[in-house]
């Protein structure tokens, strides 16, 4: 049975059991409306009419046929509409980095939600290794992290770049202190754990500059780090942006050391072989516009 013989089925009903009226409303010939009536009381052994000349009347059987009938071509009608529209209907599945979703994602987020009003979006909020296994699982479509790709399965590109900045307690150091090489490896330093995009960006400036720094407290929080540097346990590298808001409250410096690159890169990540919708595409084209503020 296809979806065109319960077409023919349910509009012979809801025309009266009239095969002549039936057949011109669908443009088909009577005698092809009689055989497919045949056809389905032959393929499913049961009397769809009682014939009372050349009068049909449903019986309870074929009662039970439309009705399936009508769900058969209610989830063609449901299937066409949804796969025709995807990029509107469907679903776009997002992760991000904690600093990302918190400070990025949600004013991307605010117009595009806008645009696809009945798309289901749906994020998630992780360290960017676990994006990573995420992406190659296919458990998401995309993510914005931070750091470096681990898989080569997975593609990136730089979608926006940050900079980062050393801060301390306002009673450990003055504001613009520039430490050398020897006092940045001497003061205790503040880090993201081990999972962190942030992490993995801080550690490797200070490879770069040649410096081992001294970690003395890991966490997963940044918010956890700041209020350690606020209390004067060590010195934390963080987005400049984070950097500011510390500064305006009073009890962080921001300071500096001779020689770093503190510029870093967000990236935009997904799989080599992932097909991304026409509103997957207009999402990172709005990532690919957006500034750091």
């Amino acid at each position: 049975m296809n979806l065109r013989t319960f077409q023919i089925f349910a509009a012979l009903c809801e025309n009266g059991c009239h095969v002549t009226r039936t057949a011109e409303i669908l443009h088909m010939a009577q005698p092809a409306v009689s055989n497919t009536v045949k056809e389905l009381e032959s393929y499913y052994g049961v009397k769809l009419f009682d014939r009372f000349g050349k009068k049909l009347v449903i019986t309870p059987a074929g009662k039970r046929l439309l009705d399936y009938s009508k769900m058969v071509m209610s989830g063609y009608d449901e299937l066409e509409k949804e796969l025709r529209n995807w990029d509107t209907l469907g679903e776009l599945r997002i992760g991000a980095s904690s600093s990302i979703g918190a400070y990025f994602l949600p004013r991307l987020l605010t117009d595009f939600m806008e645009e696809y009003p009945d798309l289901l979006i749906t994020v998630q909020i992780n360290e960017s290794s676990v994006l990573e296994e995420m992406i190659l699982d296919n458990r998401i479509d995309l993510a914005l992290t931070e750091g470096t790709v681990h898989h080569e399965e997975i593609k990136s590109e730089t979608f926006m770049e940050d900079e980062l900045a050393l801060i301390s307690s306002s009673r450990r150091f003055d504001d613009g202190k520039i430490l050398t090489v020897e006092e940045l490896q001497k003061v205790p330093f503040l880090i993201r754990d081990r999972e962190s995009g942030t992490r993995e960006a801080v550690l490797s400036k200070f490879r770069e500059a040649g410096i081992l720094p001294d970690i003395r407290i890991e966490s997963v929080s940044t918010e956890a780090i700041l209020q350690c540097v606020y209390q004067d346990l060590g010195i934390a590298a963080v987005p400049m942006r984070i950097a500011n808001k510390a500064h305006d409250t009073g009890k962080a410096s921001i300071i500096g050391s001779k020689g770093m690159n503190m510029k870093r890169r967000y990236l935009l990540i997904c799989h080599r072989n992932k097909f991304l919708s026409r509103s997957a595409l207009n999402f990172i084209d709005r990532c690919r516009s957006l500034e750091c503020k």
